[in-house]
């Protein structure tokens, strides 16, 4: 019951929004000084004794504890739930009457087994390929995942709307 066809106005522009709100601005928490002429020569004058303290010894970096998806673990999870979400407003809506629209999946879309493997394929090839950008932009996986929830999130709204 997927209603691209209808929804694709709406959907684009969802996916500009949600792009947009999260696409960072270029963010430093600090800016490199460097120091004056004038400075440099009065650090010269005086010469203060160094002595290692606990404080000073430098320790090694803790360890990272996570695998560094952080906040891309909810979109996963989300973009699942959404998808089963998709596969039950669609057999609910076909039991109702309504026809699956997406050429790919009408064969498919009369038979809950079949419909919640393909949705259960989607959702984890999915999150493999966000995965994979995460390796070379984090924030670009985040754009991608947070995008396909809204358009997912968009298509499952309007299926459960059009089933009433």
């Amino acid at each position: 019951m997927s209603l691209i066809g209808h929804l694709q106005p709406r959907c684009v522009l969802t996916l500009i929004a949600v792009t947009l709100a999260l696409t960072p601005a270029m963010v430093f928490a600090q800016d490199f000084v460097t120091p004056s002429p004038v400075a440099s020569h009065l650090f010269d004058l005086v010469q203060v004794p160094v002595v290692a303290t606990a404080s000073t010894v430098p320790h090694p970096a803790p360890a990272p504890t996570s695998s560094g998806r952080g906040v891309l673990v909810p979109l996963y999870v989300s973009f699942a739930a959404l998808q089963a979400l998709d596969a039950h407003s669609t057999l609910r809506g076909i039991r109702g009457g309504a026809v699956e629209r997406n050429p790919m999946l009408h064969s498919i879309a009369k038979t809950p087994a079949a419909l919640f493997a393909v949705k259960a394929g989607v959702a984890a090839s999915t999150i493999v390929l966000a995965d994979k950008v995460r390796g070379r932009s984090r924030v670009g996986a985040i754009v991608l995942m947070a995008g396909l929830n809204s358009l997912y999130a968009t298509v499952v709204a309007h299926n459960y709307a059009a089933v009433r």
